[in-house]
């Protein structure tokens, strides 16, 4: 099937602005690798949210992701206003809903998805930031 297109999948998310420090050569090849798979782990866990509310442990028990890749996207989608030019629109799609003890024993935030996270889920796709035009 040569010249054939592909239907787009659900998770065929197109490469995003990941957050990076000002100045750090590190951090921006950190965010660089991290750009390709952002969308799709976003939406991984914003579809094991609308099962339940979840800890950071829990969600990345279910899905798989890696806990610094987790604790990332998880604080891009609960404040897209302090990283602006993320991956997100201007409302969040997660918030946190309490705490309750971790295998540790210790205490921790319990997410759970806000109406923009449902819309979300709903289109298939991370809301992305209108680019402001000069």
């Amino acid at each position: 099937m040569t010249g054939a297109t592909r239907q787009p999948r659900l998770f065929d998310v197109a490469t995003i602005p990941v957050p990076r420090a000002r100045g750090s050569r590190s951090s921006a090849d950190g965010a660089a690798a991290a750009a390709p798979h952002a969308g799709r782990q976003a939406l991984r866990l914003l579809r094991r949210l609308q099962y339940g509310d979840c800890t950071r442990e829990e969600l990345c028990d279910a899905t798989g992701i890696p806990v610094p890749a987790a604790c990332a996207r998880l604080r891009e989608m609960e404040c897209p206003d302090r990283y602006a030019p993320a991956l997100l629109g201007a409302e969040p799609l997660v918030a946190k809903a309490g705490l309750r003890p971790a295998r540790s024993g210790v205490r921790v935030a319990v997410y759970q998805l806000t109406p923009a996270g449902r819309a979300a889920i709903a289109a298939g796709r991370i809301p992305r930031r209108r680019r402001r035009s000069p």
